[in-house]
């Protein structure tokens, strides 16, 4: 009954510390130069890729950076919700022209946000165009740069 007692504690010690975590707001940086085992933290630490922002659960106050001049070819997907004057902001940083998500009609959405809340999506070149072997009069799908979809949208900006 003790082991089980403990591991209780153990288990809502984890998750106090990760609602702690989510409040932080912290800012993340993303560069095509970057490493994703960086933390991702500092200009100089930076991520790399998409799948590790979009592995990422982020949380009401973060910032994901996306350094000026780089692209990225596939999906923007990060998880989680801002709250009420603390939303998540995805914009750039650095010198230069707009960091580019490109979804090269390999997705349906280059950025996608689903059933999240509270973004600000800035400074960012988005495109999502039919791949180049397409058959002309072809049904290409419905390729778009930003797609949110959500049962109640609050406070999503672009």
């Amino acid at each position: 009954m003790a082991a089980v007692c403990a591991l209780a504690v153990a288990i809502a010690t984890v998750v106090l510390s990760a609602a702690s975590a989510a409040a932080a707001d912290t800012t993340y940086y993303v560069s095509a130069a970057g490493d994703d085992g960086n933390a991702g933290t500092s200009a100089e630490q930076p991520w790399r890729t998409l799948d590790k922002v979009n592995s990422t659960s982020f949380g009401a106050g973060d910032k994901i950076l996306l350094r000026s001049g780089d692209t990225w070819t596939g999906q923007l997907w990060p998880k989680g919700s801002g709250s009420v004057g603390s939303p998540i902001t995805i914009d750039s940083y650095g010198t230069g022209v707009k960091p580019r998500i490109v979804g090269a009609g390999l997705v349906a959405e280059a950025v996608r946000l689903f059933n999240q809340e509270y973004w600000e999506i800035r400074n960012l070149d988005v495109s999502n165009t039919a791949p180049s072997t397409s058959t002309p009069g072809e049904n290409l799908g419905g390729f778009r740069g930003i797609g949110v979809h959500s049962g109640s949208l609050r406070s999503i900006h672009r």
